[in-house]
Formats: C-alpha cells, structure tokens, sequence
C-alpha cells in the first residue's frame, strides 16, 4: 500500500495496483474488515495433542491459548524493529541433562539496540524443561525453569524428513548436524 498525496495504491487479490482516493480507500477498507476495525481479532482455542514428556513417557497434552492477530498496522505502532538474524536450535525429544549452544555475535554501539530470535525445533510433540542462559559483556543471565510443551503436526513430520533428504541429496543448504546455527558475520 502507497499513501501518496491525496491518493492510495493498494494490491487487490489477483496482484494488480489499484488507485483510489483517501476517502474511497477508508470506505473500501471499514466495508471490508466488517467487525475488525481496529486492525486486529482475538484468536483463542485449545490444542490436544500427544507427545512425550519430559520423563520419556507419552502423554495427552492440552493447550490453551489465546492471541491478538492483527489484519494490518499501518503505523507499526508499538511495533519493535524486526529482528536482524534468526538462529536455529534443535532440541532432543528423549534424553535429559544435555545442553545446546547457540553462537550468536552482535556488536553494539552505546544507545543501540538489536533483537534476533532462536527458533526451537524437534522432531516429534514433546514436552521439555531448560534454563535459558545468555552471556554478554562478560555477564552471565540465567532464567528461571521454562517448560515448553510442543506440538509438531504430521505435515510438520513430512517437512522435517523432506528437508532432511533433500540435505542429504546436498541440493539444499541446512544448519550443522549438531542442531545449531552460525551467526552471521557483521
């Protein structure tokens, strides 16, 4: 969408610009988002599914949860700036006591800030306990116990394996087989 002037450029469905006024965007956009005005709907539910615990034996997991999804924000309102790099980790679904390392390296000036992101992978639903620690300027932060209880549908399964072949068959590139990603260099 382009807020030009007295004029708007949106993308319709079949991937065509669109102009319109300001005025026949805002009527267009309040037809269209009927009851969500305000960008955003409530989504809540429950998930029931069965995976391992923590202790190695399966187990009907249930989860509740519920979460604003917003349709649109035009502004980035309270937004924060999008993550400069997204590290990988792959967790065990059997075993305890075992430890994974994410090597991440950001330099920073003073009043600077950056965000990136560990995305957690496994193989099949299961639950885990962990501690998270980060390590910066020579200070050492540890968390409190995070239980994660996961849910890894079939497709989930099928994409896993796919990729993993296809890494095999070395037409893919993927993370190192020890679960984890490089950092990026800066």
């Amino acid at each position: 969408m382009d807020l030009g002037g007295d004029g708007v450029t949106v993308r319709d469905g079949s991937g065509n610009d669109v102009g319109m006024t300001l005025r026949e965007y805002t009527e267009n956009r309040a037809a269209h988002l009927g009851p969500f005005q305000r960008g955003g709907a409530l989504v809540s539910g429950e998930l029931e599914f069965v995976g391992r615990t923590s202790r190695g034996a399966d187990r009907k997991h249930q989860v509740e949860f519920a979460t604003e999804v917003w349709i649109f924000n035009e502004n980035r309102v309270g937004a924060p700036a999008p993550p400069s790099y997204q590290y990988h980790v792959k967790f065990e679904v059997d075993g305890s006591s075992y430890q994974r390392r994410v090597p991440t390296s950001h330099v920073l000036k003073p009043q600077e800030a950056d965000r990136f992101t560990i995305k957690i992978g496994m193989d099949k639903s299961s639950e885990h306990r962990f501690r998270l620690k980060l390590l910066y300027n020579q200070t050492e932060t540890r968390s409190y116990e995070i239980v994660m209880k996961t849910f890894v549908p079939r497709s989930g399964v099928r994409y896993l394996t796919e990729s993993r072949q296809q890494q095999d068959a070395g037409t893919v590139a993927g993370p190192p087989s020890d679960g984890t990603q490089r950092p990026p260099r800066r």
